[in-house]
């Protein structure tokens, strides 16, 4: 079992995902973007999770994992929430097969747009080949309820509410024991309140990553294709809207005390951790409104707790 509290700043290029174009349809009417959007701003991310597994026996785990995180922005205050979250997972080895299937349930409380509660039952499974070769594959089935809230911001947030379907199917394999590649394929369906907010998501997603003495390197790359089902016409009556997301991510991630000399003698256990990220959401739609480029850098550290360490300590200590 452990305790993790987590701290991060992540700098995003296009807060408030203003378009490409620089103009943004409203009832077939082409506008210019407010002189006053916020683009750049700073995100300050505080995190506390609590992990807590239990063995039934060398085949059968069964893992908690609950969690609070407080999110601010330094500009745009509309974009403050809270996130708390819980995670059930129970994890069965029969064979060559890793079952595990999973129960998750969020609270997104946001200050001043409509707060949003999502619960999850999935499966994540695992056909092992070989030391090297993997198939992974499972679905999900969600339901969010976006909560109305008396702000201008929050106008039609049942129109968001939705059930969402899906399915993944992917390969890891280890080139060697330093570098593993991944290959992931996805479906999913999302049905929202409102038609013109329902869509069909199918996507790819390549990663590679590689262990360093100083830590994990890791690229991915993802491509998706949003068909939306049918015409929002409050935007634009005669597009019939298709999403493509780019998604670029490269993430650096490993002990403090290997990347800063000295720190060893502070940290002898390696319970501090750090985490670096950078990343690239370029969108490309048919209808103008939606795309945008958007860049992101964080940086966080984190500090663990073990425990049954502690719990330990405090019996031999009283």
């Amino acid at each position: 079992s452990f305790l993790d509290l987590s701290y991060s700043q992540t700098n995003n290029s296009n807060i408030e995902a203003v378009s490409k174009t620089g103009y943004f349809y409203n009832a077939d009417i082409e506008y210019p973007n407010a002189d006053g959007t916020i683009r750049r701003d700073m995100t300050y991310t505080k995190t506390a999770s609590l992990i807590i597994g239990n063995n039934i026996d060398e085949n059968t785990t069964i893992n908690l994992n609950t969690s609070l995180e407080l999110n601010t922005e330094r500009n745009s205050f509309h974009d403050d929430y809270d996130l708390s979250s819980s995670t059930l997972s129970y994890s069965k080895s029969l064979g060559n097969n890793i079952l595990l299937p999973y129960f998750s349930y969020n609270k997104q409380n946001y200050r001043a747009q409509p707060d949003l509660y999502s619960r999850m039952v999935g499966m994540n499974n695992k056909y092992i080949f070989n030391n090297q070769n993997s198939l992974n594959y499972g679905f999900i089935l969600s339901h969010t309820n976006y909560n109305q809230k008396p702000s201008d911001l929050a106008l039609y947030a049942d129109y968001k509410s939705n059930k969402t379907s899906g399915v993944h199917l992917g390969n890891d394999f280890l080139l060697t024991p330093k570098d593993l590649f991944n290959l992931k394929l996805y479906v999913k369906d999302i049905e929202a309140g409102a038609s013109f907010n329902s869509y069909t998501n199918k996507g790819i997603s390549v990663s590679y990553s590689h262990i360093f003495p100083l830590g994990v390197l890791k690229f991915q790359a993802d491509r998706e294709n949003n068909a939306y089902h049918h015409i929002d016409e409050d935007i634009n009556s005669t597009l019939e809207r298709t999403d493509k997301p780019r998604v670029y991510d490269v993430s650096f991630s490993g002990q403090i005390k290997n990347i800063i000399p000295g720190f060893e003698n502070i940290d002898k256990d390696g319970n501090w951790f750090f985490y670096s990220d950078y990343k690239i959401n370029d969108v490309n739609s048919t209808v103008q409104n939606y795309s945008a480029k958007q860049k992101y850098l964080t940086f966080g550290v984190t500090k663990r707790f073990n425990l049954v360490e502690y719990i330990d300590y405090v019996q031999k200590t009283f």
